[in-house]
């Protein structure tokens, strides 16, 4: 990687060799000396130890590849940041292993202790906490629950009832994006929070770079394309909100980050990536991009396509445009940290000219790897940027997360998760015995590779044998512990005569035909389904239930013959050929025309970011947390989306 020392490095070189200078300046005078009292000696010793550490930081920190923008204060802490940071992300490594070595014990161990700590809470009390000895026991005396069972303690946690549900202080409470139901409100303790920032950022961070940034510079930036959503206090005064949310102090920004404190905080999401956009176009030593969920990707490079221009301009001139609208204060304040950038204002240009395929790697060329959650209905996003805009980079799905917890850490590049047996217990439903009353569960150890589940959790905070409603297949084991997939949430069913056909046989076969009509000719954007009779009810249509079929709507990246006409027919036909081929239950129905051939919408280029702004604007969501269910349950979302058809 070759680098030029910018200012900053110059006067860390210095600082560097003159630390150095003292140390040998100290020790020869050490020398010549006679007789030094035992005081003397020792305090000799440690100021030449902290001129010599202090000399090989300062030296160390101007030898690396570093942007020209931060100071040397920011390149210093930066470098002891990082380089901490990823000491303890690989101690948690190694006990990540210890763990999956010993996954029923670990498991044990966390169950037993928790109820322990929750024994004299009011739930604990109400549950008979204290008198469960084993797990066992747990999951005989304790039902398993939804939502409602705690509706209630989470109203009183939230009017500021302390010793409810934890015996610690809340000190947030999350809140769901709601676009799959009613917002759910959910206890978060400051142990949690600890262990998300501290425990598993840090560890993820090592292991992926230790996979694909081994030659990274520790004084390289993320550019995180974040939407800051302020927090709102509930009637007891506890922060209020997604658990996205970073409240982190300006000095930390910096250090992680390329876009200043001010930017990081913007709550317009149109505001928050044009600023993004700028100051990350500025670096051209940024090594990573990263985003929330892989959707965001293809959004964020639509816009640098359509904005670029004007980005480019305000960059050689260094400035931030008045057509932005950002607060007077913040304007001058993010403004204070740029000035004019002709010659990479030009590079850009160039770049930019060429067209967007890999332009992710031709703007950033020390980038290595993008940070995306791509699993389940993720996968079409990323697939695409990968194609396309990100073309010689893997998108990384570093967590599996939730607002319940942290369910998985990073586990190769198949968007697999390796379950966090320390900090949440876990049991899994066989989706065939999902719909029973009272349905059996297996332990972490017990389930069967290839086999799907519904995820049933036990939290640190306030949720105790938790249906959550996530369906996992088992990849397989590290050691004891699941490796898990994540495929669909469980209201994502389509089910007209006890098919049962899920998501991931959509996803499935919506990639698998467009894949093959395509070619070259275009990408597929989204999709979305719904069973007609609720599609008919919104459009106005006469239909019976024993008509009832599959409505598949389809966007591609631009409008091609594939969309009009018979090509639209064979196409929607192979696709339910296709279908029939994955979905056993599908095939049956129908094989026996109980179910007529599915319907294929071909939409406009455009219509599920139309479709993600209604959400958004209609919603508690927001701009981090939005994600468009597969399954499309409400009327103006399919009517949005109808409008849009192809003619």
């Amino acid at each position: 990687m070759t680098m030029t020392m910018t200012r900053a490095q110059v006067k860390l070189r210095f600082a560097g060799l003159v630390s150095l200078g003292l140390a040998l300046a100290i020790i020869h005078r050490w020398t010549q000396v006679q007789d030094l009292s035992l005081t003397s000696t020792v305090l000799r010793g440690l100021l030449v130890s902290f001129l010599a550490i202090s000399a090989f930081i300062f030296i160390r920190v101007s030898l690396l590849f570093a942007p020209r923008y931060a100071d040397a204060k920011v390149l210093l802490l930066r470098y002891l940041y990082v380089v901490i940071n990823d000491r303890i992300g690989a101690y948690f490594a190694k006990c990540r292993e210890y763990e999956s070595a010993h996954c029923q014990e670990t498991q044990e161990k966390f169950l037993l202790n928790l109820l322990s700590r929750r024994a004299k809470t009011a739930y604990g009390k109400d549950h008979g906490f204290a008198d469960i000895k084993s797990v066992a026991e747990f999951r005989q005396r304790h039902p398993l629950t939804k939502y409602a069972h705690y509706a209630e303690y989470m109203e009183r946690v939230a009017r500021g009832e302390r010793n409810v549900v934890t015996a610690s202080k809340t000190t947030r409470i999350g809140r769901t994006s709601g676009t799959t139901g009613k917002a759910k409100l959910i206890a978060v303790t400051m142990e949690r929070q600890l262990i998300s920032l501290f425990k598993m950022g840090a560890m993820v961070t090592h292991l992926i770079e230790q996979r694909h940034a081994r030659d990274v510079s520790p004084l390289q930036t993320f550019l995180y394309l974040y939407v800051h959503t302020d927090s709102k206090l509930s009637e007891g005064g506890i922060k209020m909100g997604p658990i996205t949310t970073l409240a982190l102090p300006d000095l930390l920004f910096r250090l992680v980050f390329v876009t200043p404190p001010a930017g990081m905080r913007l709550t317009n999401e149109h505001q928050a990536i044009y600023v993004h956009s700028l100051f990350g176009l500025r670096d051209r030593t940024i090594k990573s991009l990263a985003v929330i969920f892989a959707s965001a990707l293809l959004s964020f490079f639509n816009y640098l396509e359509e904005n670029w221009p004007k980005l480019v301009e305000d960059l050689r001139r260094g400035r931030i445009s008045d057509d932005v609208g950002l607060d007077a204060e913040i304007k001058a304040a993010l403004e204070a940290e740029l000035e004019p950038e002709p010659e990479r204002a030009a590079e850009l240009e160039r770049e930019f000219q060429k067209g967007f395929d890999g332009i992710a790697k031709r703007i950033w060329p020390h980038m290595l790897y993008i940070l995306a959650i791509s699993s389940g209905p993720q996968v079409p996003y990323a697939r695409r940027t990968e194609k396309t805009y990100a073309k010689g980079l893997p998108i990384v799905s570093q967590v599996y997360n939730a607002t319940e917890g942290v369910i998985g850490t990073y586990y190769g590049d198949e968007y697999h998760y390796l379950i966090d047996v320390a900090d949440i217990f876990y049991e899994f439903i066989p989706v065939d015995k999902r719909e029973e009353d009272k349905p059996d569960t297996l332990l972490a150890e017990e389930v069967q590779v290839g086999e799907s589940y519904e995820l049933v959790v036990t939290n640190m905070d306030a949720l105790f044998r938790y249906r959550m409603g996530d369906i996992v297949k088992i990849a397989g084991f590290h050691k004891k512990c699941p490796i898990v997939d994540f495929q669909y949430r469980s209201g994502e069913l389509l089910n007209l005569r006890g098919e049962k056909t899920t998501d991931i046989n959509i996803r499935m076969a919506v990639i698998q035909t467009f894949a093959s009509a395509l070619g070259n000719d275009a990408s597929l954007v989204d999709y979305a389904c719904v069973e007609s009779v609720l599609y008919d009810e919104t459009m106005g249509l006469s239909a019976t239930d024993r008509d009832a079929c599959y409505v598949i709507f389809v966007e591609l990246d631009r409008i091609v013959d594939t969309c009009k006409g018979k090509n639209k027919e064979e196409v929607a036909s192979k696709l339910d050929e296709t279908l029939r081929a994955i979905a056993s239950g599908y095939e049956f129905q129908r094989s026996r025309n109980a179910i007529p051939p599915l319907k294929l919408i071909c939409l406009q280029p455009g219509s599920f970011e139309a479709l993600r702004a209604y959400v958004l604007a209609n919603s508690s969501a927001t701009a981090q947390q939005v994600k468009i269910p597969k399954k499309l349950l409400k009327g103006e979302w399919i009517r949005l989306l109808a409008d849009r058809e192809v003619q």
